[in-house]
């Protein structure tokens, strides 16, 4: 077996639930592994015209819904949502079931957030300022069809490059309005 899983991520009596630190420790590593996945096969979905063919689907959305969060194409669901997804709950295999299953809330919910087309001020996948991406990110990967690859967690289009068409839109925007 590649992954054995150890019966007792199920049991839920007491001694057996994760501790705070465990249940904090794996969701925020399954959130960072599956922050890069999505944020590699998103990219890739826009750079290669084959895979591309199946993401447009999900982009004929030009402002977002809630509708849209959940509009793909079968080919992309599997490349960009549940590979990503799969690939976080197969390196935190040993995590506890409510920690997944918190998880699974968690992606659920930010990917509702990223779509709903306005920013509440409240959303708890935001509560950590600099670090957790903006609906306006989103609206404008929707709106523009670049950049902001990434879902919640900025760090990877800091890393690996995403906020260039966003941020010079951002500078031009500026620049305008102190012309006026």
């Amino acid at each position: 077996h590649i992954i054995s899983l150890n019966p007792s991520i199920f049991l839920t009596d007491d001694e057996s639930w994760p501790t705070l630190y465990e249940n904090v420790r794996d969701i925020l590593g399954m959130v960072m592994i599956h922050e890069l996945g999505f944020y590699a096969t998103h990219r890739a979905s826009h750079e290669y015209p084959w895979l591309y063919r199946f993401h447009k689907v999900h982009h004929e959305y030009k402002v977002n819904t809630t509708l849209a969060a959940q509009y793909n194409h079968p080919v992309d669901y599997i490349g960009s949502i549940l590979l990503p997804f799969l690939m976080a709950v197969v390196c935190f295999h040993s995590s506890h079931s409510i920690s997944v299953f918190q998880f699974e809330i968690w992606t659920l919910v930010a990917n509702m957030d990223d779509h709903v087309g306005y920013s509440f001020p409240w959303s708890p996948v935001r509560w950590i300022p600099y670090l957790c991406a903006s609906t306006d990110e989103h609206e404008f990967h929707h709106s523009k069809n670049l950049g902001c690859f990434g879902s919640k967690i900025r760090v990877w289009n800091y890393l690996f490059g995403g906020y260039e068409c966003y941020n010079k839109r951002s500078t031009e925007n500026d620049v305008s309005h102190k012309r006026k």
